[in-house]
């Protein structure tokens, strides 16, 4: 279920002894503490290994050039793909039930394409990434409605005083150990930050990190790897180690 952000603030004030156990915080110690949180969030979601949400989402361009994604609806055209994504970890163009991966090339190698309006199956996309929209660049254009699939992980949602975080409740401990770290240059006491509050930070990231990394690696492809079951590196012709 997702975290209750008062709860989050609330404990990591009462760590750092800002306020003692069950107390409610000031306003300006709330707004502080939820600010600090938003930036933690922000932090944690341009890492790969911290950010564990991951989305699809399937459109058919109205543009055959290039995908519109962001989260500003007021633009003309709106977005083809309402999100704010951090990463885009594959794009692949849908036709029936046959799919094709489309590889990642750069803006500036997109934009070195002579002839840019051919019309086919896309073979590569180049994200431009903006805010509060963007655009994912198709080459060759997209045929007439040919679905394609955005696979990517979207920014953790900024926190709201009564609001929820979006993450799961597996991310409590870290969530007010790391913010009471950051909350207690503003906050300082005589006796000093208690290193227990350091060490159990950094301890409860570590699950988090092994599990989201898992997530998203890919299988292992290696270039002497053969059909058969009982191929090794043994018994390829590019080992060159004698017996």
């Amino acid at each position: 279920m997702p975290v209750s952000v008062q709860d989050v603030v609330t404990d990591a004030l009462s760590l750092v002894d800002f306020i003692q156990f069950g107390e409610a915080p000031p306003p300006e110690a709330q707004a502080l503490a939820v600010r600090t949180l938003n930036g933690m969030l922000g932090e944690w979601s341009t890492k790969r290994y911290m950010d564990p949400l991951q989305r699809s989402y399937d459109c058919v361009p109205a543009n055959p050039g290039k995908i519109i994604i962001g989260t500003d609806t007021t633009t003309v055209p709106p977005p083809d793909i309402l999100a704010d994504l951090t990463y885009i970890d594959s794009v692949i163009a849908i036709q029936g039930q046959v799919v094709f991966k489309l590889s990642p090339i750069s803006l500036a190698e997109y934009m070195e394409i002579s002839v840019k309006v051919t019309t086919a199956i896309p073979a590569v996309y180049a994200w431009d990434y903006q805010k509060p929209n963007g655009a994912i660049w198709l080459f060759p254009q997209a045929l007439s409605n040919l679905a394609i699939r955005v696979v990517g992980m979207p920014k953790i949602d900024l926190a709201g005083s009564q609001s929820t975080i979006d993450l799961d409740d597996s991310y409590y401990e870290a969530l007010v150990y790391n913010l009471a770290v950051r909350l207690y240059p503003h906050l300082k006491r005589d006796a000093g930050l208690d290193p227990t509050i350091v060490q159990v930070a950094q301890r409860s990231e570590t699950g988090l990190k092994d599990r989201n990394r898992r997530m998203r690696m890919r299988r292992a492809r290696v270039p002497f790897a053969t059909s058969g079951s009982d191929s090794s590196y043994w018994t390829s012709p590019l080992n060159t180690v004698s017996p």
